[in-house]
């Protein structure tokens, strides 16, 4: 028999910040019921989608995509829920999101001219990163991933931070994306038509999973970095609102653009397991990260390669281990350093490889 979602799920997370109070361009969702749990970010685009909207106050194409393409979301996973999960459901959140998008349009595109002449402009851009999570009858979490653009789902456990997603850029490859500045080559938008990609796993053992735009993620000089910057925060804060705030604050203090991050802890029993859990992995990646401080560039790129893609792959599409990273090579060695971006080992078994337990709350 499955057990009851909610039962499973130990803590959530939400940190966002809009860089211009009241027209920042990302969204975010978060719903939790008895049968699954919905988290999502989504990117309007600020460039492509940069054209003001009269009839909407102003708002921007961008602005306006990232929030109907989340309310889209949220109706479909309504629907879902309700009709037990049928087979089409990547199908089915496509139309709803066009569908959405068509409505915004015809609501506030008022035929004025844009100003925009580029060819990059586009209708109604956005990313998003969704994952619907609901108990299997085997006690573990069946994870359901659906994605377009450069936003990320995200997995956290004692072997450490897995990219769940691909990014829709030209190159594939984290540790490249962060200084390549690549360019997006799938978005949601009305003006083309667009690909959902798709993806499932069932992990074992606690964990947490997230979403996040790339203001979360892209200013952080190396994925190695990023984890550790979780991890840290995590080891420091005393409750989820403290490591909410902890985060925001890491965020804040290097990112040049709007932050979302929304996720859920799975199958701990209270926020001391939770800290207790992640801090092995705390202190070896802290001390392989404090042997990188003083590395010359190809010494990250050999880490990254030898000792941590494989890894922080194990739970993506297959293609996203395969990508070449050649450039890595001309990134910074500086652990701490920053780079403003356009935004692993065979694993080990581990005590976290079991079904999760009801985790009642603390």
């Amino acid at each position: 028999m499955t057990e009851n979602n909610i039962s499973k799920v130990s803590q959530y997370v939400s940190v966002y910040k809009e860089k211009i109070e009241n027209n920042g361009e990302d969204a975010m969702i978060r719903v939790i019921n008895d049968k699954a749990s919905l988290i999502g970010v989504f990117d309007g685009l600020g460039g492509s989608g940069a054209k003001k909207y009269h009839s909407a106050n102003m708002k921007t194409g961008a602005y306006l995509s990232s929030r109907f393409v989340s309310t889209a979301t949220k109706h479909w996973f309504e629907q879902i829920c309700s009709d037990n999960f049928p087979g089409n459901r990547q199908a089915l959140l496509k139309t709803h999101i066009k569908a959405h998008l068509q409505t915004v349009k015809e609501a506030f595109d008022d035929q004025q001219k844009s100003k925009l002449k580029s060819k990059l402009s586009k209708e109604f851009p956005s990313t998003c990163a969704i994952a619907v999570c609901r108990p299997a009858q085997s006690g573990e979490i069946d994870i359901e991933l659906y994605w377009a653009g450069d936003s990320r789902c995200y997995l956290l456990d004692d072997d450490g931070l897995h990219q769940l997603t691909t990014d829709d850029i030209d190159s594939s490859n984290a540790l490249d994306n962060i200084s390549d500045d690549g360019r997006m080559n799938n978005i949601i938008t009305l003006s083309s038509d667009f690909r959902l990609n798709n993806h499932h796993l069932r992990p074992k053992g606690p964990f947490f999973i997230f979403s996040a735009t790339d203001g979360c993620f892209g200013y952080i000089s190396t994925p190695m970095q990023f984890e550790l910057r979780l991890l840290r925060n995590l080891e420091k804060s005393q409750n989820v609102a403290s490591f909410e705030k902890n985060l925001f604050n890491t965020f804040e203090e290097v990112a040049e653009d709007d932050f979302s991050l929304s996720g859920l802890f799975y199958c701990f029993r209270s926020f001391d397991e939770i800290k207790e859990r992640f801090r092995k992995r705390r202190e070896n990646l802290g001390e392989e990260i404090r042997k990188l401080q003083h590395a010359d560039r190809k010494a990250v790129a050999d880490f990254w390669n030898n000792s941590y893609k494989d890894n922080y792959y194990r739970y993506a599409p297959k293609q996203a281990n395969d990508v070449s990273v050649a450039s890595a090579q001309n990134r910074t060695s500086d652990s701490n350093s920053m780079t403003k971006p356009s935004a692993g080992q065979n694993r080990v078994q581990s005590k976290a490889d079991r079904p999760c337990k009801e985790s009642p709350k603390q």
